[in-house]
């Protein structure tokens, strides 16, 4: 049991990370940083694109801490720099093979950065290069199919840089039911695992990525490599969190983690997200009224790996509506 005064420490460190976790970017993996930030952290904003007229810009930070962030320029395609710790380089006008999609870049070990996004036919593609190339188009691999066809993705690399990825198919295509699957690469990507099913629900046929979530995450308990994997059925207002104890070999059922109270006011949990370091899990998601008027953050963490959960609790009760993005 925890004592009174344990409790209170807990939530208001819990607290701090999610507030921390509003700003734009942590650069961060660790948690124990958030307690010796400095009272003014932030440098002044640097102008990347110089352009004006440039969209969802993306960042990756390499196994070296060269920091790269791509970006859509309306009239030049893609645009690209990079921060190395001393100073960001000229912007570059590229085009690469995710043009004009919106990648999803993950950093994984020997420096590869692993780019994963969704072309116009729903078709879910992946292309990796070395960070050192991100300026040379033409180093990224030919892009590979990994399912299709998908509405939502979540990607992650674990510390040995192996590449966890699930993703939600939409539709009962190709002799597959509808629902959430995971697949896992080698640490190069140039082998990959065949898609296992997580969790089935024709409701996934009439959504989008829009009103989709997924979130997929892994850590070391034990000398184990535990993945976490969260996502929210919306036609249930449900949220899950499911969790392999062996790296993603085997899956356990998933836990339902939240679903309207039936003896208050109907409730829609959705976008339940997970982080995790060593045991420590931590849970958050959002619910909203009926009416859509009223928001909420709840949390929930677990000390020992995903075993036992601590009771869900709200954050910023004062808040007015949602965070849009999280993260740690």
């Amino acid at each position: 049991m925890h004592t009174t005064s344990l409790w209170s420490l807990t939530r208001s460190l819990i607290k701090s990370i999610i507030f921390l976790a509003f700003s734009l970017v942590i650069l961060s993996s660790s948690w124990q940083v958030f307690a010796q930030i400095d009272p003014d952290p932030w440098e002044k904003p640097v102008n990347l694109s110089k352009s004006g007229s440039t969209t969802n810009p993306v960042l990756v930070i390499d196994t070296n801490q060269n920091v790269h962030v791509v970006w859509q320029d309306v009239y030049a395609f893609n645009g690209y720099a990079v921060w190395d710790g001393q100073a960001w380089t000229e912007p570059v006008s590229l085009v690469y093979p995710f043009y004009p999609n919106t990648p999803r870049l993950v950093a994984g070990a020997d420096n590869l950065i692993h780019a994963f996004w969704i072309d116009e036919n729903g078709v879910l593609l992946y292309s990796r290069v070395n960070a050192q190339d991100m300026d040379v188009p033409g180093s990224w691999t030919s892009s590979q199919v990994i399912a299709s066809p998908i509405i939502n993705f979540s990607a992650h690399a674990d510390a040995s840089g192996r590449i966890h990825l699930a993703y939600i198919l939409g539709s009962n295509e190709n002799n597959l039911p509808a629902g959430i699957y995971y697949r896992q690469s080698n640490t190069s990507g140039t082998a990959w695992s065949p898609g296992t099913l997580i969790y089935q629900s024709l409701y996934y046929r009439s959504l989008t990525r829009e009103n989709t979530h997924l979130s997929v995450t892994s850590t070391e308990v034990e000398s184990n490599q535990r993945v976490y994997l969260g996502f929210d059925n919306r036609p249930l207002k449900r949220v899950y969190l499911a969790i392999s104890e062996d790296g993603g070999t085997s899956w356990i059922d998933p836990l339902e983690i939240d679903k309207p109270q039936s003896d208050s006011v109907p409730t829609t949990p959705f976008e339940l997200n997970v982080f995790a370091q060593q045991e420590n899990v931590l849970l958050l998601w959002k619910s909203v009224l009926q009416s859509g008027f009223d928001c909420r953050q709840y949390f929930q963490f677990s000390t020992d790996g995903g075993v036992t959960w601590s009771e869900r609790d709200t954050t910023f009760d004062n808040l007015v509506g949602c965070p849009q993005n999280q993260h740690v």
